[in-house]
C-alpha cells in the first residue's frame, strides 16, 4: 500500500489492502449519539500490486496499527490504586501530553483495571470525520441578590432556589484521529426557560462587643512552627501553632461566628467575626461552634487536629483587618 506515493506496508492481496483500508477509516469509532456525515483520509492510500519478500508481509490488523500508529509496537499499562496520569508518565518517562496523545479521550478520572497505550502516535495516515450530534445541555440560572435587614451582614438565605433550563444543541463537529478540531453549532433549541434565585443578604449589623485584644487561641501549651509571611516559594496568611491533637482551640477574642465547616486546603475551620476584624481557625479535629453563634473570648470552639492541606497536629491561626491578612504576633504576647 502506497501513502502519498511511497510504499509503507505490504499485505498478500489487493482483499487485505481493501480490509486494512476499511478498518484504518473505522479505527476511531463513532460517539454514542453521533451521525456521520463524511469520512476520509487526509493521504492519498492505494494499493499497489508488487513482489515483494514473504517476510515482509504484515498480517491485516498489524498493517492497520503501523499506518495508525507509525508502528506495530504495542505496550500497555495496567491503573493501579494511586495512579494519576502523571505519576503514570513520570514512571515510563513520558509526559502527560504523551498519554493523551496515545489514548484519545482519555481523561483524569482512571479506573483501576483499566488498559492505557504508551505507544504515542506518529501515524502514516491521519482519518478526518465530520459528524452532527444533538445533545441537551443546562441553562444556567440568574442569580439575584436582596437586602434584607431582619438578617445579620454575615447571613444569606436562599428565598427562591434557581432551576437551570435546558436546550438541544446540535454541533457540527470536525475530528482529526479521534481528536475535536473543530466544533460549531448548527442548532439550538431551548425546551425549558430557567429560573431565576432570589439570595437575601443580610444588612444587620451584629451586637459585637469585642475587646479589641487577641488571647491566645490554644487553651494551654502550644508552640509556634511557622511564622507570618514569607514561606516554600509562597505566603503564609498566619501563624502555625503545634499542640497535641485534640487540645482545646478558643475564641481569641469576643465575636459572631459566620464560617463553621470544610474550608479547602484549611481542612474543618471556624473564622470569627469581631467587627472591624475577624480571625481564622484551621486544621481543626472537631468544630464546636455553629456559624451565627456569639462567642466569648476563651470560649472552645473546635479541638486541635490535622484535616485539609496539614502535615501534623497544629492550629493555624489567622488574623484579618478588612480581609487583608495581619502579622497575629502583632496582636498578642508569644506564649
Amino acid at each position: 500500500m502506497e501513502v502519498d506515493g511511497q510504499a509503507v506496508v505490504t499485505l498478500a492481496t489487493k482483499e487485505d489492502a481493501e480490509a486494512v483500508l476499511e478498518k484504518v477509516l473505522n479505527y476511531y469509532p463513532l460517539e454514542a449519539g453521533s451521525e456521520l456525515e463524511d469520512l476520509y483520509l487526509i493521504e492519498t492510500v492505494k494499493p499497489v500490486a508488487r513482489t515483494a519478500k514473504r517476510d515482509s508481509l504484515l498480517s491485516v490488523d498489524d498493517a492497520v496499527t503501523y499506518l495508525v500508529c507509525g508502528t506495530t509496537e504495542n505496550r500497555e499499562y495496567e491503573v493501579r490504586s494511586g495512579d494519576s496520569l502523571w505519576s503514570i508518565a513520570r514512571a515510563h518517562d513520558m509526559y502527560v501530553d504523551d498519554i493523551r496523545a496515545a489514548n484519545p479521550g482519555i481523561t483524569e478520572n482512571l479506573q483501576i483495571g483499566q488498559k492505557i497505550s504508551l505507544v504515542v502516535p506518529v501515524p502514516y495516515v491521519n482519518v478526518v470525520s465530520k459528524e452532527n450530534k444533538t445533545v441537551e445541555e443546562d441553562i444556567p440560572f440568574r442569580t439575584d441578590i436582596v437586602r434584607d435587614s431582619s438578617l445579620y451582614t454575615y447571613e444569606r438565605r436562599v428565598r427562591v432556589a434557581g432551576k437551570p433550563g435546558t436546550k438541544r444543541v446540535t454541533y457540527n463537529i470536525i475530528k482529526e484521529n479521534g481528536k475535536i478540531v473543530e466544533q460549531t453549532i448548527v442548532a439550538e433549541q431551548i425546551e425549558q426557560e430557567p429560573s431565576t434565585q432570589i439570595v437575601a443578604v443580610g444588612t444587620k449589623q451584629p451586637q459585637i462587643v469585642a475587646t479589641g485584644r487577641y488571647a491566645w487561641p490554644i487553651s494551654r501549651g502550644g508552640q509556634i512552627t511557622s511564622r507570618f509571611g514569607p514561606r516554600s516559594g509562597g505566603y503564609h496568611a498566619g501563624v502555625d501553632i503545634a499542640a497535641p491533637q485534640g487540645t482545646p482551640v478558643v475564641a481569641s477574642d469576643n465575636g459572631i461566628v459566620t464560617f463553621s465547616g470544610w474550608y479547602g486546603g484549611y481542612g474543618k475551620c471556624v473564622i470569627i467575626s469581631h467587627g472591624s476584624s475577624s480571625t481564622l481557625y484551621g486544621h481543626l479535629s472537631q468544630i464546636t461552634a455553629k456559624e451565627g453563634q456569639a462567642v466569648q473570648q476563651g470560649q472552645t470552639i473546635g479541638l486541635v487536629g490535622s484535616t485539609g492541606r496539614s502535615t501534623g497536629p497544629h492550629l493555624h491561626f489567622e488574623v484579618r483587618e478588612g480581609g487583608s491578612p495581619k502579622n497575629p504576633l502583632l496582636y498578642f504576647e508569644q506564649r
